[in-house]
Formats: C-alpha cells, structure tokens, sequence
C-alpha cells in the first residue's frame, strides 16, 4: 500500500519479449485444438452456394451496364446528329471552336 510519504509501488516485472511470444503461440494452438472444423463436403456446398449468388449478381450487373451504356450512346449520338449533323466526336470538335472563337468565356 503506497503511503503520502511517497513509497514506490512494486511493479510486477514482465517477462521477456521471446517468452511473451512463446505463451501467444502456444495458447494459439491450444485455441486451435478446440475450434471445431466443417467437413469437407460442407465445405464445397457453402462454396457452390456462393458461386452461384456471385455468378447471378455479375450476370444482373452485365445486363444493367449493356443496357445502360446502349441507352447512353443512344442518346449521345442523337444529341450530336441534331447539333452537327455526325457524330460525337464532330460534335465536341464543333464545340471547343465554338469555345475558341468566343474567347474561352461561357458553354
């Protein structure tokens, strides 16, 4: 018990890295010892399940992004044939002399 006289309290010593990390490897192991493991066959079910759920969502986001991106050069193509008359690229050519020609100000 400390005193107001200022008695150093003993500190317990603590032991040695390599010993610390001798305790964690084993106490690991023990640990280990008592997880109990899926068989196999369970194994290759779960992963089955999660094959497919994966496979299902990629094919849905495949579908949305073709969709989509259809949709998106559809109406970029028909923007640039109603202002040019040709494609997107004249259209952003047409634009940026535009944007030249007025001296840089206002889109």
């Amino acid at each position: 018990m400390a005193t107001e006289s200022g008695a150093e309290i003993k500190k317990e010593k603590k032991p040695n890295f390599f010993v610390r990390i001798g305790r964690w490897f084993r106490d690991a192991g023990r640990e280990l010892r008592k997880t109990t493991w899926p068989k196999g066959r369970d194994v290759f079910k779960k992963l089955g399940t999660v094959l497919i759920v994966v496979l299902f969502f990629f094919l849905i986001l495949l579908g949305m992004d073709l969709l989509l991106g259809y949709a998106y050069d559809a109406l970029t193509s028909g923007i640039a044939a109603e202002e040019t008359g040709g494609t997107v690229a004249s259209f952003m050519t047409d634009m940026f002399r535009g944007l030249a020609a007025s001296g840089g100000s206002g889109l």
